[in-house]
């Protein structure tokens, strides 16, 4: 079967991992399925240049009915430049989904039947509580909120809430009377609506992006995601104490060192018995001893994502158990599909991979604050070996520390059933081996190019390879200007894509930010350049065109 006779799905799909730019040109028929493909998802700045240019092209193409998402910024609107704007939505037939800011959004909602019937995501929503009762239904805010189309939202909350959220979540509620009688309380006793009360309204709203809010509240809400270094807590409605939130997702990662309190009032708030993901950030010792106690019932649960701070009591040569509150958690779900941990998770991981051998997604990596290099070692090859016998794991992406003897890793991903794999090469700089033939050896590592993203792919046999090498510790270099060693590193180092296209290797490299380098200084350098140039020696041009990475070793 060609190209030309591939069905339009199959092409459309073949669109997501080549040059449609070039594709568009071998026939009407496939430039069609490419204009589909690229204009399915379209975001776009209006008042400018480029909207007039794409409107132009979608009324001259007529194609205007394959835009299905639409993100749109929208600053300065006028009277005269409105028009315009609702012409050019209206003529999006396709449309299923608009993104917007909360003025554009409440400026449409007046126009909303003249428009596609899609549905609504807000970004920058203010939240604002304290509105008397009596003129609630006049705020356009809340007419927001009630819109059948509004299903997405991110949003804020004011100063006011927050501070009250603080008063009431140090308050001491254990007076199960006071509560019983708040329950029995008259609603139009409350002359003012909070943002609670107002997000109650929302019966449309399904995924939220918020800070400070009780999920129980909406009643349909199904992906939640708390944003923010802070929590300051969340007003509960008496009279709602009695539902519970039915999230299929929630994410905490955006909170910093959340407290025991959020997974009480989560716990109080939400149904766990129907989550499927969930996102944990990075959790202190007290926030452990009390999930510890109070474990989570999670038995839908298919995909978790989790914070497992580094040990460094252990990297001491004590004995400090402190990764049992994280073994537990693993412990206690259900098998997984999806797994992402972050941290020191090898431990963590190998304890409890045996339950988990029905992975099919798994990410394992190092936390970007470590400012010990030693710390961050890369996968065990223990626990790869181990990984690597999951049956049903299709989707990998690991951090391997590169050296001379990492022969092991290519044997073992020889013999994997991998369909995506993403590494990190970790070309560390131990500042306990700072000698000539360690630095030697971290250069020899570092370089990476096409030739050695090839022998990855061929050798691992997947279908899509992602290869990005990086460095740490350049100080140990002792270089007579650290800025030197990092210009080398940065130049060995990069970002590759590899994927076979009709039954050829398509290696590509990706775009990379480069720090100013003084070339000279460089060249000057006789602590970095006589490491260079120990491995590939001058051929009388650029020290750039010398360097090539080292065939890749695979254990026999």
């Amino acid at each position: 079967m060609s190209l030309q006779t591939l069905p339009p799905e199959i092409l459309s799909n073949i669109c997501g991992y080549i040059d449609v730019a070039n594709l568009s040109f071998v026939s009407r028929r496939i430039r069609a399925v490419v204009l589909k493909f690229v204009l399915s998802r379209l975001k776009v700045s209006f008042p400018g240049d480029r909207f007039e240019a794409i409107s132009a092209f979608l009324r001259q193409s007529n194609s205007s009915q394959h835009v299905r998402t639409l993100a749109l910024h929208a600053q300065g609107l006028d009277n005269a430049a409105w028009p315009r704007l609702i012409e050019f939505l209206s003529r999006l037939t396709g449309l299923k989904s608009l993104e917007c800011g909360e003025k554009v959004a409440l400026s449409l909602l007046a126009v909303w039947d003249q428009l596609p019937q899609c549905e609504l995501f807000v970004r920058g929503f203010q939240m604002r509580g304290g509105l008397q009762r009596e003129d609630y239904q006049l705020d356009p805010k809340f007419r927001l909120l009630t819109a059948s189309c509004l299903t997405s939202l991110e949003c804020d909350v004011c100063m006011r809430d927050l501070e009250r959220s603080s008063q009431l979540l140090n308050h001491d509620d254990d007076d199960d009377e006071e509560d019983e009688e708040d329950e029995g309380a008259d609603e139009g006793a409350v002359d003012e609506l909070d943002q609670d009360m107002l997000m109650a309204q929302a019966e449309s709203l399904q995924v939220a992006k918020v800070v400070g809010f009780l999920a129980s509240v909406v009643p349909n809400l199904r992906r939640l995601n708390l944003i923010r270094n802070y929590w300051y807590g969340s007003i509960e409605i008496p009279k709602r104490r009695a539902r519970k939130a039915k999230l299929v997702h929630l994410d905490l990662a955006g909170i910093e060192n959340p407290q025991p309190t959020l997974f009480e009032h989560l716990q109080k708030s939400t149904d766990f018995e129907v989550l499927e993901s969930l996102f944990l950030p990075g959790i202190s010792e007290l926030t452990r001893e009390w999930l510890d106690g109070h474990p989570m019932s999670l038995p839908r649960l298919k995909e978790l994502k989790m914070d497992v701070p580094h040990d460094f009591i252990r990297y001491q040569g004590q004995v400090e158990d402190s990764w049992k509150c994280f073994e537990n958690i693993l412990m206690n779900v259900p098998p997984l599909k999806k797994l992402k941990l972050v941290g020191d998770y090898n431990i963590v991981l190998e304890n409890c991979l045996e339950h988990h051998s029905t992975l099919e997604s798994l990410t394992l990596h190092e936390k970007d604050d470590v400012l010990d290099v030693d710390l961050a070692s890369g996968i065990h090859l223990t626990l790869l070996e181990g990984i690597l016998r999951c049956e049903n794991l299709t989707f990998l992406d690991i951090q391997v520390h590169r050296s001379r003897g990492d022969g092991g890793i290519w044997k073992m991903l020889q013999d994997s059933r991998l369909e995506t794999l993403i590494l990190t090469l970790d070309c560390q700089v131990s500042r306990f081996a700072s000698t000539f033939e360690n630095r030697k050896e971290v250069l020899e590592c570092a370089a990476t190019d096409e030739a050695l993203v090839r022998s990855i792919y061929n050798v691992s046999g997947v279908d899509y390879l992602r290869v990005t090498s990086t460095f740490a510790g350049v100080q140990a270099f002792n270089a007579e200007d650290p800025n030197t060693a990092i210009a080398v590193l940065q130049e060995l180092t990069g970002s590759y894509e590899a994927r076979r296209v009709e039954g050829r290797v398509h290696v590509v490299e990706m775009a990379r930010e480069l720090l100013p380098a003084d070339e000279d200084a460089i060249k000057h350098d006789s602590d970095i350049m006589g490491v260079f140039r120990s491995i590939w020696p001058s051929k009388g041009g650029d020290w750039k065109d010398d360097w090539h990475s080292l065939p890749l070793v695979v254990d026999r």
